[in-house]
Formats: C-alpha cells, structure tokens, sequence
C-alpha cells in the first residue's frame, strides 16, 4: 500500500456536514473523514517511523470506532466486521503509543527531577527496547493484507451503505441535527452523572470519566459544522482542558502498569531490584503532583458544566 506525497504526520480535518444533512449523509461523511485522516499518516508511519503519526492514525481509528458506537441503531451491526479488525489495528498502534508517552511524558520529567541515577536509565532503555519490538509488529501490521482490507471494506462500505437496508434502516433517514442532539445529549447526561463529586472519584474511576469525555469530544467534533462557531468552540475548549488534567492525574497509573509489565520478564533480582526503586521513582514523582493536579480539576470540571451544550438551542 503507497499513498504519495506528503510523508508529515497530518492531524484530522473538521468534518463538514450540509446543514440539511441526514444521518445516512453523516455517518459516511464521518467514517470517510476519519479513512482520510488514518490513511493520511501512513507515509509517516512506514517511511518516518515518526511518533506523532503514530498518535495521529490511533485517533483516527479511535473516532473510526467511537462513530460506530455514537450512530449505533442499524449503523454500527452493519459495520461489525470491520470494527474488529478496527480494534486489531488501534492495539498494534496503541503498544507503541504507550511506550512513547511512557518515554516522553511520563518517565522524562521524573527522570529530570531526580538527576541521572543509573537505574532510571536502565529503565528507560528496557522501555526503548520494548518499543523497538513494538514498532517492528506494527510495521508489519501495516504491510499486511489485513490492514489493507480494513482500509478497502471500510471504504467501500461507505458506497455500498450497508446500514439502509434492514428493519432499522428508517433511521439513516432522520435529520443529522435531530439524530445528533438526542445521541449528544444522552452522552453529555452520563458525563455528568458521572463527574458528580469529582474530586472523590478514585483512579479508576478518573479513567473512564476520562474515556466517556474523549468520546463525547469526538461526538461535538463529529457535528460541529451544525451548530454556531463560537459557542462550539467554547465548549470544546474547556471540555479538551478537562481532558488535559484528566490525562495528567493518569500518568502514576500508567508508569506502574507498564512497568509491572517490564518487571514481571526480568529474571535477574539485581536487575529486577534496580528497576523497581526506578519505578518507584517515576511513579512517586507523580503521586506527588496530584494533589495540585486534583485541584486543577476541581476548577475545570465546574467551568466545564457552566458551559453551553452548543445543540441545546
């Protein structure tokens, strides 16, 4: 598979709907928007190894699948398929994702704070090594039949549209903006519900809030072209910074999974003990900075509720 030109990483475009569009039309427009976007940073990915188009092609796929479960009804059953082998994808990507925020956010300003000990370099290049291995799988992945199916059946069911066939299929036809505000505000309603006392939520519980903001961010994303600018953009903007400290408070909790993962393939103690105090390290440091980061949150979350759903009116 070759895609020409450009071989930057590209982010998404805005998806741009006709104001009279129905859901039929936004469905395809948005699973299409979302191919453009995947297939957009493959060059960047096979010719570049580069990070960030890593990144960029796990969000398409990300928004690919939080589509399907967004539009749902007589959508989602007819694009079953390819959904799995949408989630075979975003696994190959997100090991290498991982690592790399790992690396880069995650271990690197721990690393800092505490000089250069030894064993946070052993650390550090265990990590380095798994996301070698991690790159070489997705490399392959990419250059694989099955990925170029994924990207022909996907593309080909937006021509075909599966979805308007079957007992269900009499809701392709509803207007976008209705279909759109009644998928939107059922999501909006289970954000908040679930962010009540938001500053009591214990870690797993910041994570699928996490989750459930992510998507109702794609969902905003996906029928922004709708509603009026400025007050989609406003809501946007404090519904990304609540995200932001989200993934902040995240960060312990992703040093220790990957590293319990590090440790349980060492065999050597001596090896294994230094790359425990290295973890203990990295994930002290940011246990210690959730106390400001829960604080953070707290002021975020209330402007994030005083904000305007841009489909309410």
């Amino acid at each position: 598979m070759v895609f020409p030109g450009v071989e930057l990483p590209v982010a998404a475009e805005r998806v741009h709907l006709p104001p009279r569009a129905n859901a039929d039309e936004a469905f395809g427009s948005v699973v299409s928007h979302c191919l453009r976007h995947m297939t957009g940073n493959w060059a960047a990915l096979v010719e570049r190894r580069d990070s960030e188009g890593v990144h960029q092609m796990r969000v398409a796929l990300r928004r690919l699948r939080s589509a399907l479960s967004l539009f749902a009804g007589p959508f989602r059953p007819a694009m079953a398929a390819q959904e799995e082998e949408m989630r075979w994808a975003a696994g190959v990507l997100g090991r290498v994702r991982d690592l790399d925020v790992f690396l880069e956010e995650v271990f690197e300003p721990a690393a800092v704070a505490h000089g250069g000990d030894p064993r946070l370099h052993a650390l550090a290049e265990l990590a380095r090594e798994r996301r070698e291995h991690a790159w070489d799988d997705l490399l392959s992945a990419l250059g694989s039949e099955r990925f170029r199916a994924l990207v022909f059946e996907t593309s080909a069911a937006t021509l075909v549209r599966p979805w308007t066939q079957g007992a269900e299929a009499g809701e392709a036809l509803l207007p976008a903006k209705a279909f759109a505000r009644e998928r939107l505000a059922r999501r909006y309603a289970r954000v908040r519900k679930m962010g009540r006392g938001v500053a009591k939520l214990n870690e797993h519980e910041r994570h699928d809030l996490r989750i459930k903001l992510k998507k109702l961010r794609y969902a905003v994303d996906f029928f922004a072209s709708l509603w009026p600018k400025r007050r989609t953009e406003a809501f946007r903007e404090r519904l990304g910074a609540l995200q932001d400290v989200l993934g902040e408070m995240n960060d312990a909790a992703v040093a220790r999974a990957l590293v319990a993962d590090i440790l349980a393939t060492r065999t050597n103690a001596v090896e294994a003990q230094a790359i425990a105090y290295a973890a203990g390290v990295v994930v002290g440091w940011h246990v210690g900075h959730l106390r400001d980061r829960a604080e953070k949150l707290e002021k975020r979350w209330s402007a994030f509720v005083a904000a305007e759903p841009p489909w309410v009116k």
